[in-house]
């Protein structure tokens, strides 16, 4: 029998969505799997969703705990778990009925100890987009993987497309006290201890585009900006070591920096430590490279921090407008 993969999903309130990503898990054609149900205090049907899913299925497993936010169910998820191989995935999201068979395949085959595929994003329009650089297969060693991790259009700093040897995660548990850019630290860590990981553009994970979701809430949140500080202050000697690695890293920084400061002006922030993000930027502004920005949106982000001073005073007069408005 093959090795047995570890599925752990974090569910909080998602009861219409909740049946959906359960059935694309028990449908793996990737057999040997557990799939563990964190359910973190859901005040909706979600827990009794997933005992339910658990009477038809003897492999999923379910824990019912207090709420304490999606790190820490995850890091009670890894505890739980019993296989050689872990995966996540979001319990408003959903999968290829073949994608641990694929990242699987993938990893064997490639003798990797992270495996990595493309995603869709899915929109409550219906519209479903796989907006990544197309027909990408290539193994990278930890370094090149890191630099990928901060080139957009490549595979990203989430953890759900991804299939991680179990050791790569043990001692990297998610800090409980974010709730934005979780997964950035814990993907760089295990990046970082890896040998070979091998990338496949192919599309297996369905990413819903979900109004309310953390990644789309309007309320300003510093969880990436203080991600990248401590990721940087933790492994300066081999950022420093490597210029394209540098580059990648501070580039994105500055972009994740730069939203906060945008939001903390247009959502009349008075918090003095979320205008004082727009500092950080200035101090690795001579490090910022386009060229590690294929995304459009990015790019037309950066090119308005070029000319900083002209769009600070857009977004004052826009927020005098929406004061008056």
């Amino acid at each position: 029998m093959k090795e047995l993969i570890s599925i752990i999903v974090p569910v909080y309130n998602v009861e219409k969505y909740l049946d959906k990503c359960i059935q694309s898990l028990i449908n793996q054609t990737y057999k040997n799997i557990e799939i563990i149900l964190i359910d973190d205090g859901s005040t909706d049907s979600s827990g009794k969703i997933c005992d339910e899913w658990a009477k038809k299925d003897k492999r999923i497993v379910i824990k019912h705990t207090k709420n304490s936010g999606v790190s820490m169910a995850r890091n009670i998820g890894i505890k739980l778990a019993k296989g050689i191989y872990i995966g996540f995935v979001d319990a408003d999201d959903y999968i290829a009925n073949d994608m641990y068979e694929f990242l699987f395949k993938n990893m064997k085959e490639h003798n990797s100890d992270i495996s990595i595929c493309s995603s869709y994003d899915v929109y409550e329009d219906g519209k479903i987009i796989h907006n990544k650089i197309e027909n990408i297969n290539i193994e990278l060693d930890n370094i090149d993987a890191l630099i990928y991790i901060f080139k957009a259009g490549y595979y990203g700093t989430g953890i759900w497309n991804k299939l991680f040897k179990k050791e790569l995660l043990q001692d990297n548990s998610f800090n409980i006290e974010l709730s934005n850019g979780e997964e950035l630290s814990v993907l760089f860590n295990a990046i970082k201890q890896a040998k070979k990981i091998y990338y496949s553009s192919v599309p297996k994970y369905y990413y819903y585009q979900r109004v309310g979701s953390a990644t789309h809430n309007k309320k300003i949140n510093l969880g990436m900006v203080q991600n990248f500080k401590s990721i940087i202050s933790d492994n300066s000697d081999i950022i420093n070591n490597n210029e394209n690695l540098k580059k990648a890293i501070y580039s994105h920084y500055i972009l994740a920096c730069f939203q906060v400061y945008n939001r903390s002006i247009i959502y009349r922030s008075s918090a003095k430590e979320y205008k004082a993000v727009g500092n950080e930027m200035d101090k690795y502004e001579s490090d910022i490279d386009f060229k590690y920005y294929k995304n459009k949106k990015a790019f037309q982000l950066l090119l308005f921090y070029k000319f900083r001073i002209i769009y600070n005073l857009m977004l004052k007069i826009y927020s005098v407008f929406r004061r008056k408005k």
